[in-house]
């Protein structure tokens, strides 16, 4: 850790990272990045983004990466194929999306999913809270 961050505090810091690497035959590369993310990038975190800010204000937000496989679904489905622009991305990977069979709900919204008796004491609630997290496509 740097003791502070005054320019001789980061230059001691290089110089010791750069001896660190050199020992192990790895020398330090300072490498330009360009701060232009591909387009798929930027729509992706920009879809993401829209979902988190949609779901229920008692959605665990540590739960977060429950999220990201419905969300990339979501987003194929809303985007074009490069190859084939009539059809939608997931369609041409997946197939066909049936919408009757696995329907889509807000991402991260409170539902109640049924209990059956079987499962449940005879007095309890017939319900068990949660949140929408995507289709089951099994």
């Amino acid at each position: 850790p740097l003791p502070s961050r005054t320019a001789s505090d980061y230059l001691a810091a290089y110089i010791r990272g750069n001896a660190f690497f050199s020992e192990h035959n790895r020398p330090a590369s300072i490498e330009i990045l360009d701060n232009e993310a591909p387009p798929i990038l930027r729509a992706f975190k920009n879809h993401f983004i829209s979902n988190l800010a949609t779901v229920d204000a008692t959605f665990p937000i540590q739960c977060w990466d429950l999220l990201l496989p419905h969300a990339e679904q979501t987003l194929n489905l809303l985007r074009a194929c490069n190859s084939n622009p009539n059809i939608s991305a997931w369609q041409a990977v997946r197939g066909p999306y049936s919408y009757s069979t696995h329907p889509l709900a807000p991402l991260g919204c409170f539902v109640l999913v049924f209990e059956a008796p079987r499962q449940r004491l005879t007095w309890a609630p017939h319900g068990v809270e949660g949140f929408y997290l995507g289709p089951s496509l099994t």
